[in-house]
């Protein structure tokens, strides 16, 4: 079962690999970049559940890519951990002001990591599932809303025709039952 697509950027080797081994075996579909402008590229293509992403990286830093995310209309939402050695408050400040959800401190601490993106992944599939529910009730509420226009109009039409032939009505009202029906309006 695919539980989700991570990216992972770290210019170390050493790193990525480790993520890797931690993570792999969970079921997740890892895609990985080595640097800040790649992973730019690599966000907008394997479009990730989650981008696990190091701070100190050579030429783009991590929170210059945590900030380009957050300005992307489509990348906008994708949660993001930043993996990192830096653990001072003035980091891990600059790092939420830029648009991280969440930091793990190298040494990395397996349990920790797998842990945390677990939940995220589990809250994002949980948010993604309550924005569907909401499309699909706002599209049952407008077929409603259609149906009940319909029927007022037919009644309308009837209302204003005087000379109404009892043949036309008992038509209209079998129509209008049966669309009432099929749209689930109560009687």
């Amino acid at each position: 079962m695919d539980k989700g697509r991570i990216l992972v950027v770290d210019d170390d080797p050493k790193s990525r690999r480790l993520i890797q081994d931690l993570l792999v075996s969970d079921g997740y579909e890892l895609v990985f970049a080595s640097d800040g402008a790649t992973a730019l590229a690599e966000a907008m293509h394997a479009a990730p559940d989650l981008i696990l992403l190091d701070v100190v990286m050579p030429q783009m830093n991590g929170f210059e890519v945590c900030r380009n995310l957050r300005l992307d209309p489509l990348l906008a939402e994708v949660s993001i951990i930043m993996v990192t050695a830096l653990d001072d408050r003035p980091s891990r400040l600059r790092g939420l002001e830029v648009g991280a959800d969440d930091f793990v401190t190298k040494p990395v601490d397996g349990i920790e990591l797998k842990t945390r993106v677990r939940n995220v992944v589990q809250l994002n599939r949980y948010r993604k599932l309550l924005q569907e529910r909401t499309k699909a009730q706002r599209a049952q509420a407008d077929v409603l809303s259609t149906c009940e226009a319909t029927l007022a109009g037919w009644v309308r039409i009837l209302e204003q025709d005087g000379r109404v032939a009892s043949g036309r009505c008992d038509r209209v009202t079998c129509l209008a039952l049966r669309l009432a029906t099929r749209a689930g309006l109560p009687e």
